[in-house]
């Protein structure tokens, strides 16, 4: 914690001197353009499938800035990202602001956290996006791993982040949150070639190439990374020491095509690492311990975009998300778990003035789950998800989505929309509203408030997953968010800032509850209430120096009396400070998060039968800080040779403190505790990139 309020104090320091010389004097490098916040100066044909610029990457006569974003909205563009380092795309999640990244250890699909909002079951409440398309998985509600561990840092552009219910405009899974990565869509041709070694025997290998020529780019990368860590030990409820392996091996491949009206993205990941089983029973087999789980992730998505006329424009899209599984518990068994989701949307922007903009679609989503394994107790094949020989499950969700804005007296934007679902397979409709208003001061202030519904759907996995450990309940039903944000906001030359107030109600709340040592069920609670205050600040010193900081803080309550429950710390703070030499040869950066002590689980066993109760075997997890630093050098800016391709060298060490840090353990293991995976000793990181 010292080595944190180091940093803030520094942070503090240097803020009060930048104010006192800006009113002074004025500088020509504003954040907007340090950060590209500003969407009039962006690129409006390449923005590569901006939340942000979603109407103007169609072609629409759209405009507005981050402040006028209908959402409580967070950027962190490239040239943060290259400054303060990373190895996947975790490090650079964690961030974000409210954000928390649980442990792989126990969850292998459900990592993605936002406003303290973490699950205990298989579906995730934040909606992934790549280049603005949902990155959607409907058999477990979210499979999120291979993703964030095979997609390359080094081609993203921008990673954009709208705080609360986005299902208005995005789509089924925006229940809490929804994150859209960014790619690179390079305006000149290179190749770029990027060798990492490290520690845990870290080895990876990135090979990035741009194509453009006229109305035509391109744009690919193909990932390697894998480690060799030691394990991380802690022990079982009988006291029993169990060591679970670190290792992990990730290959990711990306490509973009786009012409004047077409475009086409594809992206595939295949992860192998460990997590920890299903099974509720510690086994006797050292083997069957853990589960070393392949994930592999498939995404494809084609568009037209065109215009009836000036003031109406249109985009026509189909995006395929594929998901395969094997957990090495079940592949002895010949069990396979697979989906493929099939969503086809047509989307309208109408811009009839200056002041009004409209945005009205319909999408259909087709879904095909399977698998099948032998896993009862007389060691008879069953079919894991439904009763059919086949093992498939099919069906559809329709939806059809409209939101209005429009600007009052140039400072005041009112905004309305809905969208209203159709679950074909549970033959139910939902209906969901947004509303809000934003006002914008001439000075740069501003506030927001905004108003809005989710709906999370039950995964396929939740009410069809058919084993000795697992009862069914069939009387599960959806999950509701009713979302308020309240932002107060100034947008500045070289200062933006935000306070923001939220307060989440969700209704009919998937948890799971032990019914023996051996068997669980999902039921739902009523309610859980979220409320939170968010502040957060970028600050730029010229072109040299940038700051960033954040802080936010929730607590949480359930209609079964329980507070703060949900295993994610409550107090969240980060800050980082990045500087830019005068040639840009030099980069660099330093960024500490601090996250609170954890919601202690033994606390909460009020009710909980003793055989049930868990056991206090492992460290009881506290407050910590995870501080990182990242040095860039450009050879040939820094020497000035211009007779070599332009090479860059950087070392990315992160967890200065060597700080081993445990999280409560959540899933089933009866156990107050566990490691957070891929956290523990020092560790520092050489890369070396060529560019030509």
């Amino acid at each position: 914690m010292k080595y944190f309020l180091l940093i803030v104090l520094v942070t503090a320091v240097t803020l009060t001197s930048f104010f006192k010389a800006q009113a002074q004097s004025e500088t020509s490098d504003s954040l907007s353009a340090m950060l590209q916040l500003d969407i009039n100066t962006m690129d409006l044909e390449n923005n590569n499938g901006s939340l942000l610029l979603q109407k103007t990457s169609l072609g629409s006569q759209g405009d507005g800035s981050v402040a006028e974003a209908p959402g409580v909205v967070e950027v962190v563009d490239r040239k943060e990202i290259l400054a303060f380092g990373g190895n996947t795309l975790s490090d650079i999640l964690n961030r974000l602001v409210n954000f928390y990244m649980a442990s792989p250890t126990q969850l292998f699909n459900n990592q993605t956290t936002l406003r303290g909002d973490l699950p205990d079951t298989y579906s995730s409440h934040v909606l992934l996006m790549l280049n603005g398309r949902p990155f959607r998985e409907s058999l477990f509600g979210s499979a999120d791993m291979a993703f964030i561990n095979t997609i390359s840092i080094l081609d993203i552009e921008r990673i954009e982040l709208i705080r609360g219910p986005g299902s208005v405009l995005y789509g089924l899974g925006s229940f809490t949150a929804l994150i859209n990565i960014v790619m690179r869509n390079e305006a000149e041709t290179k190749t770029t070639i990027t060798n990492t070694l490290g520690a845990y025997k870290t080895r990876g290998l990135n090979l990035s190439q741009a194509y453009n020529k006229r109305n035509f780019t391109l744009h690919g990368s193909i990932r390697y990374y894998g480690q060799e860590a030691e394990g991380a030990s802690f022990r079982d409820v009988d006291s029993v020491l169990r060591t679970l392996p670190q290792d992990n091996q990730n290959v990711g491949a990306y490509i973009s095509m786009e012409g004047k009206k077409f475009y086409m993205r594809a992206y595939y990941g295949v992860t192998t690492a460990y997590v920890m089983n299903n099974m509720l029973k510690w086994p006797t087999n050292p083997a069957d311990e853990f589960d070393q789980t392949r994930s592999k992730r498939s995404f494809l998505d084609m568009g037209y975009k065109g215009s009836f006329s000036k003031t109406w424009n249109y985009a026509i899209r189909n995006t395929i998300n594929g998901h395969s599984i094997i957990f090495s518990s079940f592949d002895r068994r010949k069990s396979k778990f697979n989906s493929v989701d099939n969503m086809t949307d047509f989307t309208n922007y109408i811009k009839p003035n200056r002041n009004l903009n409209i945005v009205w679609g319909m999408s259909v989503n087709l879904y095909n789950h399977n698998s099948l394994g032998s896993l009862d107790e007389n060691g008879n094949a069953i079919n894991l998800l439904s009763e059919s020989s086949s093992g498939n499950l099919q069906g559809f969700t329709s939806i059809l989505y409209s939101q209005i804005d429009y600007r009052f007296f140039k400072r005041l934007k009112v905004l309305g929309g809905a969208q209203l679902v159709y679950d074909a397979s549970y033959n139910r409709r939902f209906f969901v509203p947004r509303i809000g208003a934003i006002y914008l001061a001439k000075s740069g202030l501003g506030m927001k408030l905004l108003y809005g519904s989710a709906i999370m759907p039950k995964a396929e996995f939740e009410t069809n997953f058919r084993s000795p450990n697992y009862r069914l309940n069939s009387e599960l039903i959806n999950e509701r968010n009713n979302n308020l944000d309240v932002q107060f906001f100034g947008q500045f030359k070289n200062v933006q800032f935000g306070a923001t107030y939220y307060n989440s109600h969700q209704e009919n709340v998937i948890t799971r509850r032990f019914e023996s040592k051996e068997v669980y069920t999902l039921y739902n609670v009523d309610w859980l209430k979220i409320e939170g205050v968010e502040l957060e600040c970028k600050a730029s010193i010229g072109s040299r120096f940038l700051l960033a900081w954040n802080f936010s803080y929730f607590q949480t309550r359930n209609s079964e009396g329980e507070r703060n429950v949900t295993g994610v710390p409550a107090i969240t703070t980060c800050a980082g400070v990045a500087y830019y030499s005068k040639n840009k040869a030099i980069q660099t950066g330093i960024y500490n998060v601090f996250f609170t002590k954890p919601y202690d689980v033994i606390n909460g066993q009020k009710g909980v039968p003793p055989e049930l109760q868990r056991a206090i075997v492992n460290t009881v997890p506290t407050s910590f800080d995870l501080i990182c630093i990242n040095f860039a050098l450009d050879i040939t800016k820094a020497f000035r040779i211009k007779d070599i391709p332009q090479t860059v060298v950087s070392v990315y060490g992160e967890n200065l403190l060597g700080t081993i840090v445990w999280q409560p353990e959540v899933f089933n293991r009866r156990i107050n505790s566990i490691p957070y995976q891929n956290i523990g000793t020092r560790a520092f990181y050489l890369n070396a990139a060529i560019t030509f």
